[in-house]
């Protein structure tokens, strides 16, 4: 067992040379690796106490590539947490940490003003209709109807979305 353990800790070290990961990724990859359970088990808790592996780290570096580079929802950063093995209370600490309102709305606002002039621009439509197609992309992007709506009206100039 203590071969196969040194054996998991060198491709696991490895696999960390590329990026960080979180400790459900580091499993994953060593599970697929052929790697037993218990071994498996032993070289992540060896990793970790070497602190090579740390979810909360890990959470908040995505959070903030997320935020601040890629211009991503909250939801859309909290579910790629939670894709790659996060629990929800460290994803959600990180979050708060990471990425308040004014965050969301700046990104809210990139992607209004990116997406905008292609809505905006298409010939024989009104300009509420516009809007709603500007809102539902933004709303698939994951963002609040707050910041959508914040987002919307900056971009478009219209304050009466009852027209």
């Amino acid at each position: 067992m203590e071969e196969r353990k040194r054996e998991a800790l060198e491709k696991a070290l490895n696999y960390l040379e590329r990026q960080d990961r979180s400790c459900a990724q580091m499993t994953r990859y060593l599970a697929r690796k052929g790697y037993e359970e218990e071994v498996v088990s032993a070289a992540v808790e060896q990793l970790q106490d070497w602190g090579y592996l740390n979810d909360r780290r890990y959470a908040d570096a995505v959070v903030e590539s997320s935020l601040e580079r890629k211009n991503l929802s909250r939801r859309a950063v909290a579910q790629k947490l939670y894709q790659r093995g996060i629990d929800r209370d460290t994803a959600r600490e990180a979050l708060d940490e990471g990425g308040g309102e004014k965050s969301e709305l700046k990104n809210a606002l990139w992607w209004a003003q990116k997406l905008w002039p292609r809505i905006g621009a298409e010939q024989g439509k009104d300009s509420r209709a516009q809007r709603e197609k500007l809102v539902r992309r933004l709303a698939a992007r994951g963002f609040s109807y707050d910041m959508i709506r914040q987002a919307v009206e900056s971009v478009t100039r219209a304050d009466d979305w009852e027209e």
